[in-house]
């Protein structure tokens, strides 16, 4: 795949940390617009994607209970979610 597209290839979301990467980006994305076969997997991915604000604050639990847990705090009466 393009190597841009390198942190989430299955959705093709670049990895913008450089500014002067947005135009390759861009140059990329109409490459892989015009690769219909490339594009209807990228489309067909992030469709599947799970984006809701329940699946994130899941995410953010987790990586919350990980730190906890590593700073031997210990848990509070309301559950995290899991």
């Amino acid at each position: 795949m393009w190597p841009i597209l390198a942190t989430a290839p299955s959705l093709g979301t670049p990895d913008l940390r450089w500014p002067d990467q947005l135009l390759l980006t861009i140059k990329q994305a109409l490459q892989a617009y015009r690769d219909q076969t490339s594009w209807q997997v990228l489309m067909k991915n992030g469709m599947n994607k799970d984006f809701s604000w329940s699946a994130s604050a899941r995410g953010y639990g987790k990586v919350y209970e990980r730190v906890r847990q590593s700073r031997g705090t210990p848990a509070t009466s309301e559950k995290v979610l899991a």
